[in-house]
Parts: C-alpha cells; sequence; structure tokens
C-alpha cells in the first residue's frame, strides 16, 4: 500500500468514527517487515522474516477512551470493526480527561530530516545476516574453552506509517533498525553455569559494533561471572552499569511522557519548576537527536 493509500485510509477510518459516535478519534496505518538470524554452538538455528500491516484505532466518546487494532485492511472489513469499537467504548468508565491533544499542538512543526532510514538498508542480503551471527557466535567460542555453549544473533525491521486525528494531526514515519549480539554460557565452580550476554542496536547497519567485539565481551561477561556468591543483605552505596540504569529510570520515564502528562495520569502533573529528584540527576528528552537510537547497547 503506498503512502497516499494508507493517508486516505486512515483518514477515512477517522472520519467513519466520527459518523458513528465518536466524538474524536485518531488511526495509524503502519507496515513493518522484521527479519531474524540466530546461531548457535556451530550451528544456524533460526531464520525467520515477517512482514505486517495494520490499522491501530483510538476512540474517544462520551469521555470514554478505547484502543483497537486489526490487520484487515479491506473498507468492507472495517467498517464492522469502528462500529463495533465505537459501541463497546460507550461501556467503559468515564476519565474527563480522556481526549486529543489540543491542536495548538500540532502547530510549529519543525521539518527536519532525523535520518532513522537507512538508504542501504535493501542491500542486506540473507547470506550478510547469516554470516554475521555465525561470525559473532565463532568469535564467543574462541575466548575461552571454558564456554559451554553460545547463541548468537543480528536482525533488523523496516517500518513505514502514516497518523490521523480528528482534530488536525496528520503525520508519517519511515524507519530502520538493526541489532547484533550474543549470549554465552561458561563451565563455572561447583557445576554452576553462569551466563551473560551483550547486544548493540543502532538505525543504521554501519553503526552496528564489529562481529567479533560483540562476541567477545558476551564471552568475557560470562567469564567474569565465574566464582560470584551471594551477599548478605545490607544498605550499600550501589554503582549502577549504563545497561541497567535505563530499568531504574523507567519509573520516571512513564510519567515524564507527553501522553501521561496531557491526560493527567501522571504523578507528576503540576510538578514543574518543583524539585523533584537529586540535584545530581539530569535527564534531557531531545526529540531532535538524528539517527534516533544512536548506538544504544543494552
Amino acid at each position: 500500500m503506498k503512502k497516499n493509500d494508507k493517508l486516505e485510509l486512515a483518514q477515512w477510518a477517522v472520519d467513519y468514527a466520527i459518523k458513528h459516535g465518536a466524538d474524536q478519534s485518531a488511526a495509524s496505518i503502519s507496515r513493518r517487515r522484521n527479519v531474524e538470524i540466530q546461531h548457535r554452538d556451530g550451528k544456524l538455528e533460526k531464520i525467520q522474516e515477517s512482514t505486517s500491516n495494520s490499522l491501530d484505532l483510538n476512540i474517544y466518546a462520551n469521555h470514554r477512551y478505547s484502543g483497537h487494532s486489526t490487520c484487515d485492511l479491506k473498507k468492507t472489513s472495517l467498517e464492522k470493526f469502528i462500529k463495533e469499537a465505537v459501541a463497546m467504548t460507550k461501556y467503559l468508565s468515564e476519565d474527563e480527561y480522556r481526549k486529543l491533544p489540543d491542536p495548538e499542538l500540532y502547530e510549529g512543526q519543525k521539518d527536519i530530516d532525523l535520518e532513522i532510514t537507512d538508504p542501504s538498508y535493501q542491500e542486506l542480503t540473507s547470506e550478510k545476516r547469516v554470516e554475521i551471527a555465525k561470525q559473532i557466535e565463532e568469535m564467543a567460542h574462541s575466548v575461552s574453552d571454558k564456554i559451554i555453549s553460545a547463541t548468537a544473533g543480528c536482525g533488523d525491521s523496516f517500518s513505514e506509517s502514516v497518523k490521523v486525528h480528528s482534530n488536525g494531526f496528520v503525520g508519517e514515519r519511515i524507519g530502520t533498525s538493526f541489532y547484533a549480539g550474543a549470549e554465552a554460557t561458561v563451565e563455572g565452580e561447583e557445576g554452576k553455569r553462569p551466563e551473560d550476554w551483550y547486544y548493540a542496536s543502532c538505525r543504521y547497519f554501519n553503526q552496528l559494533p564489529a562481529a567479533d567485539f560483540l562476541g567477545k565481551q558476551a564471552a568475557e561477561r560470562a567469564l567474569k561471572k565465574i566464582g560470584q556468591d551471594k551477599i548478605k543483605s545490607d544498605k550499600m552505596i550501589m554503582l549502577v552499569e549504563n545497561r541497567t540504569a535505563r530499568r531504574l529510570l523507567y519509573a520516571m520515564r512513564r510519567p515524564l511522557s507527553g501522553r501521561a502528562l496531557q491526560q493527567k495520569s501522571s504523578f507528576l502533573e503540576g510538578k514543574l519548576n518543583e524539585k523533584i529528584a537529586s540535584e545530581k540527576l539530569t535527564l534531557i528528552d531531545d526529540p531532535f537527536i538524528k539517527k534516533g537510537l544512536g548506538s544504544r547497547l543494552y
């Protein structure tokens, strides 16, 4: 389905929802291709590719809200789907803050290429993907004779979507992402089998770390766990590794989201210019960082 066809269908879905009783509605239509390769202990274990199309529909009716999704994009099927979605929404509990953002917030959108689409995506072959996973796994095994098992994987996705709001917003997005890494299990003391992993993800294929680096990191992290033991419970200063820190910050990230604040579901509502954490903590939300994911390690 071409971009203009997606926009036309999303606009039609929004209008159809309004026609059948919704006060407001938002529709997004997306197409996504995912490829996943896995290599384990010298053998190709998994090759998986999938392509999906979907429509996500949000209904706002009488201060009630519901979200719905379908993979059937034929209008004849969507008519019944949308009618039932609107009808079911009216049975839900009221929430006076459930509504689309103020249209004034759509004004002044910057026309910036955030470079979240790798133009060379189509050049990546299945043979290349398999070779990457194989190299990562072989390197993990080569680090030490204590490596019992290693599983390496790589994958990528290409997605394109459009979004339409009944109160004026229209947007589109095309993006790519890539990941690669490995998990390793080692022979420990007293029959124990410590394990660890190392993965990287990014927007552009050429941003991925080298296969040898990824395999080595996974193996070395697992080897460092040999001899580790539990310690007694106590109050101590704790150092948090960067790949783990995001899990601790997750409790703050969601309440700080625009959606949570706009719908008054955040405990931080009304806290603007108030101190909510240590002065040593700084969080920066910059939506204009080019290439999105950067080279996030996790």
